[in-house]
């Protein structure tokens, strides 16, 4: 499957992460120079530097032969727009946008957007979630994308130390950690001098056989591992 993603932020850079792991081929647009040469760096050249709103971005980007398109720009003109044109010009089965402000969720459904993906709301269902009731839980069923199995995990408060490097945890081949949300609320997207403390919320890629080996490596008390 071909995705194109628009805006390289905190939602894009994740997801990208997760499609790659999954075996599908990806392609970003971006059009502030800090973020594009971000991917640039960190991606490999699956990025195009412009405005998504722009149709000639669009097709360098290759959307005239992408399966999905994914809005994740802070801006609803932008991700409306963006979709609009994916969908009626360049005929791309399925868009999917993030809406930023629930005024505008109306318009979103009315103009076609296939998967309307509201901020708020998933922030308030994490909440309503009581993640600290369970240290794991699936995110996301996928099926459909291949062996991988996306998990949320709750470093919980008995670790025995403040915190660890990702480089010095022991994970199964394969894993990935696309994104921490910090005990603060802030989200990071790790690298391998990242730390992860108490509380924090760790976002993991794996194999569903090896879900159980990367749980116990995050929750495990100091010295167990």
């Amino acid at each position: 499957m071909y995705v194109i993603i628009v805006g390289a932020g905190r939602t894009g850079i994740p997801l990208a992460k997760w499609l790659i792991s999954g075996g599908h081929e990806i392609g970003i647009i971006e059009k502030q120079n800090d973020a594009y040469d971000s991917v640039s760096n960190n991606l490999g050249t699956v990025s195009v530097f412009g405005d998504g709103t722009d149709k000639n971005i669009l097709s360098k980007a290759g959307t005239n032969r992408a399966d999905v398109l994914i809005a994740t720009t802070r801006s609803d003109d932008v991700n409306l727009v963006t979709c609009q044109l994916a969908k009626y010009y360049f005929q791309v089965e399925k868009t999917i946008a993030i809406l930023n402000d629930q005024d505008n969720r109306e318009l979103f459904d009315d103009l076609g957007i296939d998967v309307v993906v509201n901020i708020a709301d998933l922030l308030v269902s994490e909440i309503q979630e009581g993640l600290a009731s369970r240290e794991t839980r699936h995110l996301m069923p996928f099926s459909e994308l291949g062996s991988t199995s996306l998990l949320s995990v709750r470093i919980p408060g008995n670790v025995g130390i403040d915190q660890r490097k990702i480089s010095e945890l022991t994970l199964p081949d394969g894993t990935l950690l696309p994104l921490i949300i910090k005990r603060d609320g802030n989200m990071v997207i790790p690298d391998e001098n990242t730390f992860i403390e108490s509380g924090d919320q760790v976002i993991v890629v794996t194999a569903p056989q090896t879900e159980d080996d990367v749980r116990d490596t995050l929750t495990a008390r100091n010295g167990e591992h």
